[in-house]
């Protein structure tokens, strides 16, 4: 992530970049969510700390995880709004 620069192009992940983030994303929100006390539930309640997505990304539904694609199609252009692009970094 760098400032953007108006000539930056509009920057867009491709599909096996977003899968992969998606999955990340997804381990990191139910790491922190473990790590606060929330459990697997069928059924959410926010009370006892229960939601039905604490899954490995394998066994999550297809609309929770679609979830977590739309949270990083969205990044670039929040970012966008925030003044920065994102640049791949080639080694």
């Amino acid at each position: 992530m760098i400032p953007a620069r108006r000539s930056d192009p509009v920057f867009a992940f491709d599909q096996d970049e977003i899968s992969l983030l998606a999955q990340k994303e997804h381990d990191r929100w139910m790491n922190a969510k473990i790590k606060a006390g929330w459990r697997y539930a069928a059924k959410r309640n926010d009370g006892k700390k229960l939601h039905p997505d604490l899954l490995a990304w394998g066994e999550l539904s297809e609309e929770a995880a679609e979830k977590d694609r739309e949270s990083v199609r969205r990044l670039p252009d929040i970012l966008a709004r925030a003044g920065y692009t994102i640049v791949k970094v080639t080694n």
